[in-house]
Parts: structure tokens; sequence; C-alpha cells
């Protein structure tokens, strides 16, 4: 995983539980080799059946899906919105 500064603060702050994102300015996270997350909906979900996800970037800042019109179910290709109704979205 490869990230910027303020996609580590982003990071950071999902992992410990904030109530929100504490980045000032917009963040951007690689991944390579993908992920495994719990949930499309909770960034704090540690018991839901894994979701694999392939190589993808993240750009991490606040962000509303419905006024964007991209979808938020994880897909294979393309653009989707994490954790939409959520600070973390």
């Amino acid at each position: 995983m490869c990230m910027n500064p303020m996609g580590m603060r982003w990071m950071m702050d999902a992992m410990q539980g904030k109530p929100k994102p504490t980045n000032e300015s917009p963040g951007m996270i690689y991944m390579l080799c993908g992920a495994t997350q719990r949930s499309n909906t909770d960034p704090t979900d540690k018991t839901s059946p894994a979701i694999p996800i392939g190589p993808h970037w993240m750009i991490t800042w606040p962000f509303d899906a419905a006024e964007s019109g991209l979808p938020t179910t994880v897909r294979d290709k393309g653009a989707w919105v994490m954790f939409a109704g959520t600070p973390f979205a």
C-alpha cells in the first residue's frame, strides 16, 4: 500500500475508529495487491464476511455518492463510493 500523508491520516483515522477523518486536504492511496474489507458501508466492521477487492486507487476526501451518481457497491471495474453515507465516504 502506498499513500501520501493525507491518505495516511485518513487510513489511521479509520483504523482508530475516529468519528470522521481529520485530513485537511484530499489524500491518495494505491493498493497494488488490492484489499479485503468487511463492509462497504461501515469502515469499522471487522466481523462480516470478507469482500475481496482488486488493485485500486482511493481518493480520501468527503464525497457524496448521491450527488455524483456513482454506485455504492463493490465492482470489478470502474469507480464506486466506499462507505457512502458516512464521514469516511
